[in-house]
């Protein structure tokens, strides 16, 4: 869901800052290597799997060092929002307009790291790496549908196992039916 939220949230920011800006010229979003086929989708989904996990073990080895210094997990999850909010704000935002989004993207990363973790920063590093390298159509008759039905259908995969985890093999509606 993280994933999902963070390319959401980096495409309102566009908007919101063309939109601000009075330049629609702004929204102009790039033809990537997309179209390259559904072998480029495969290739990318194992290649941003392989970032995930590094960045993932870069993320936990931080909070861990940051746990060694301040000794509370209060002030390392403070002292890493500082951080994700420092390299956002040189790396992504380019005008004020964009800062808020900016606040709730480092936030969700300050909230995946302290407490969810590697996996979760893994799937998140999965999902926004394939949905911001796809093109998305509603003509699915297109040539690159393909790639994008893929992603679109590892992504519901993802979410629909994160849901049955979630729920430790019990059944969702047994104790409802039970009871009527």
């Amino acid at each position: 869901m993280f994933g999902i939220g963070h390319v959401t949230l980096i495409y309102v920011g566009k908007i919101l800052e063309a939109v601000f800006n009075n330049d629609l010229a702004l929204l102009s979003f790039p033809v990537n290597e997309s179209l390259s086929g559904l072998r480029w989708s495969f290739a990318k989904v194992l290649q941003n799997t392989g970032y995930g996990i590094m960045g993932g073990f870069l993320f936990i080895c931080l909070l861990v060092i940051l746990l060694l210094m301040f000794r509370r997990r209060l002030y390392a999850s403070i002292a890493i929002f500082v951080l994700v909010t420092i390299v956002e704000i040189l790396a992504f935002t380019h005008s004020l307009v964009y800062l808020p989004i900016t606040l709730i993207i480092a936030a969700l990363w300050t909230l995946i790291i302290s407490r969810f973790g590697l996996v979760a920063i893994v799937i998140h590093g999965v999902v926004f790496g394939c949905l911001q390298n796809t093109l998305f159509t509603l003509n699915v008759s297109a040539w690159y549908a393909s790639s994008m039905l893929f992603v679109l259908f590892l992504v519901l995969l993802l979410l629909g196992y994160g849901f049955k985890v979630s729920l430790a093999n019990q059944p969702l509606f047994a104790e409802r039916l039970a009871s009527d």
